[in-house]
């Protein structure tokens, strides 16, 4: 777990320096190869050295290095630069004793490529990292939009959690954060035994518009377990829930119980429970899915509680705004005198705060973030669509895998199309015989010329063999 989002800001900062960096320096090696490539062709097109034969060809002398140097692997396999720093890096902080500083590490190294291109800023890239993390209750989940692909709420979350801790580490500059995100929800169907076929999962990217290959999935799953230091374990808040739903159905009958509860037309009863479960399970469904920064921050516990204490507020909440119903409402729990009652301060250390005074200090904040992520408006807006495109603009100039615009290599939709026909043209219009009649013309309703109509077959005479 990580103390603060200040942690977690650094931590982007710092991976999005070592993209940089690295970009920076697969261009100037680019560079060197090509300026060497092209002295020794110039001394290889010399008269006087190719008469003499003493100087060999550029293929034999140019230092351009074969498929597995770092020119090739800067294009084809940035993969070499997966790294997973962020794991301890709370422990390292601790021992170093220095607060984290996301604007000093910011402020380091270079923010344009070769070509003069901005580079993504951290922020910009934390854009891109959610916008594809929220599509994973799309693609993988209770509702997937592939029955075959429909798992727990667990997989879902798994997945989102790996490709988070997996982006702390790393630059959406250097690895394709949509076949990361497939890659995390076929790596999470295996870890929490829900296995899902690939074949399925590239079904659903493209139902989504967005294909991704078995051979992009099994690549960015290979950098996806390196990039998490293999650390695949995962806990969520779902059976903190169920069993802090339990413990309360028990607890509330007793006297120390009782007086957590107001005092309504009718005492509570474990049914009253049911829909205060029900909602928090949604709650977490919503936001783990697309804010998972929570699971890196605080432990399933406190998270578990606080989504019952949001999940009761949203209820009566609910009730007051629908105004007066048949129903009984049910009475309010006083969670936090249930932590006060059910937890003592019987484990207090000389070393810190007790547990108790620690949940009950952080729960006020945790309410705090849950209100505010599901306030948040889940659809996508056109100011934010613009923002996104404007950004995935700026990753194409930039980025290490993929083909990147600018280079020329890349082909418009309209040449594509045009090479498309030209591979495969149109079949001939068939046209009348030289001094037969004309091929008829079918016409419409309307007494037009249909052009979408065939001719009828002409009838040839066969002679007995």
């Amino acid at each position: 777990l990580f103390r603060s989002t200040q942690e977690l800001e650094e931590c982007r900062a710092q991976a999005n320096l070592n993209s940089r960096e690295w970009l920076v320096e697969q261009d100037r090696i680019k560079a060197a190869a090509k300026a060497a490539s092209n002295s020794a062709d110039q001394v290889s097109s010399t008269p006087d050295a190719t008469a003499s034969g003493d100087v060999p060809s550029s293929r034999a002398t140019s230092p351009v290095p074969s498929s597995g140097g770092a020119a090739a692997t800067a294009s084809s396999s940035p993969a070499t630069a997966v790294s997973h720093f962020a794991c301890g890096y709370t422990q390292r902080k601790m021992k170093e004793g220095s607060p984290p500083d996301s604007a000093a590490v910011q402020s380091k190294g270079p923010w344009e490529n070769a070509k003069g291109n901005p580079f993504l800023t951290p922020q910009e890239e934390s854009t891109l990292i959610a916008f594809y993390a929220s599509k994973l209750p799309t693609l993988i989940g209770p509702k997937a939009s592939i029955s075959r692909l429909r798992r727990e709420s667990k997989v879902t979350a798994t997945a989102a959690l790996l490709y988070r801790r997996f982006f702390l580490s790393n630059s959406v500059m250097l690895f394709d954060p949509k076949a990361v995100v497939v890659a995390a929800a076929f790596l999470a169907s295996k870890v929490e035994d829900g296995m899902a076929d690939v074949r399925f999962l590239i079904d659903g990217t493209e139902k989504m518009q967005a294909p991704v290959s078995q051979q992009e999935i099994i690549a960015a799953e290979l950098s996806l377990l390196q990039g998490c230091h293999y650390d695949l374990l995962c806990f969520h808040p779902y059976k903190s829930v169920l069993a802090l739903t339990e413990d309360l159905r028990t607890f509330l009958k007793s006297e120390k119980g009782q007086i957590l509860v107001e005092r309504g037309e009718r005492p509570i009863s474990g049914q009253d429970l049911k829909p205060i479960y029900d909602k928090a399970k949604t709650i977490l469904e919503q936001v783990l899915a697309h804010s998972s920064d929570l699971t890196l921050l605080y432990s399933p516990g406190p998270i578990g509680m606080a989504s019952l204490i949001v999940a009761q507020d949203e209820i009566f909440q609910q009730i007051q705004t629908q105004g007066a119903t048949s129903a009984t409402p049910p009475p309010r729990i006083d969670f936090y005198g249930y932590v006060q009652q059910r937890f003592p301060e019987n484990n207090k250390t000389a070393s810190g705060p007790s547990p108790q005074s620690t949940l009950l200090q952080i729960l006020p904040e945790l309410c705090q973030r849950l209100q505010s992520l599901i306030a948040q408006k889940t659809t996508m807006t056109e100011a934010g669509m613009m923002e996104l495109k404007q950004i995935h603009k700026k990753l194409k100039k930039v980025r290490a895998w993929g083909t990147s615009s600018g280079d020329g290599t890349k082909k418009s939709k309209k040449k594509k199309k045009a090479v498309k026909q030209e591979d495969n043209p149109p079949p001939p219009v068939p046209s009348a015989e030289p001094g037969g009649p004309p091929t008829p013309t079918h016409s419409n309703r309307t007494g037009e010329a249909d052009d979408n109509v065939e001719p009828p077959l002409k009838r040839v005479k066969t002679e007995p063999v």
